[in-house]
């Protein structure tokens, strides 16, 4: 191939013609070659991503690679196909690693929301607890007694009769007392209590 030949003449060579003269040493045949085929797979590439400057970027990238295996490409080979496959390749690994980062976000938020919400639970069973211990203090003596007895030491009924020395009917009528007491003071927090499946009230 002549390294004579003008900017119009390079421009009206095949793909095979100007990869033999940019392997010969003239740069212009891979502008030529540039020239021809960067339009066409930005567009591709902007439909493919949605984004015309993400393809601007892809295209350079695929050009980039093309011009380092300058040495290495076969002059009879398909130049077009060539590209097009390696802008697809790149198109491919955008999504992946857009699917891969989303998947990543999405376990970090997973994963804070999992901690507000066992830190607002905590913080609730904590408040519960202090309200219940404030409710248990304000309970009749025999009340209070009956209710220590069998919500944090979980004796059963006879057991806490025999205790006290009292009859199991006088266990339930205390029981009852200090848990129509409890509720009416911890009503805001009832629901919660109940939703929790709580040791404390009602077994």
């Amino acid at each position: 191939m002549s390294k004579k030949l003008s900017a119009e003449a390079m421009a009206m060579l095949c793909d095979a013609e100007l990869v033999s003269t940019w392997q010969e040493g003239r740069d212009e045949a891979f502008e030529v070659l540039y020239l021809r085929y960067v339009p066409g797979l930005v567009n591709l590439a902007a439909k493919k991503t949605g984004s015309r400057e993400l393809a601007k970027e892809m295209v350079q990238d695929v050009f980039f690679d093309f011009y380092k295996r300058k040495l290495h490409l076969d002059p009879q080979g398909a130049i077009k196909a060539y590209l097009h496959h390696a802008l697809r390749h790149r198109v491919y690994n955008y999504y992946r690693e857009v699917m891969i980062r989303k998947k990543h976000e999405a376990s970090i938020v997973r994963l804070q929301q999992a901690e507000e919400n066992r830190t607002e639970t905590d913080v609730n069973y904590h408040e519960l607890q202090q309200l219940l211990r404030h409710g248990v203090s304000g309970l009749p003596v025999k009340c209070r007694e009956v209710f220590v007895l069998s919500r944090e030491e979980h004796l059963s009924n006879k057991e806490i009769a025999s205790r006290l020395n009292i009859s199991v009917n006088t266990v339930e009528q205390h029981m009852r007392k200090a848990l129509q007491r409890l509720r009416g003071s911890m009503q805001h927090y009832l629901m919660w209590l109940l939703a929790m499946g709580s040791v404390f009230l009602g077994r």
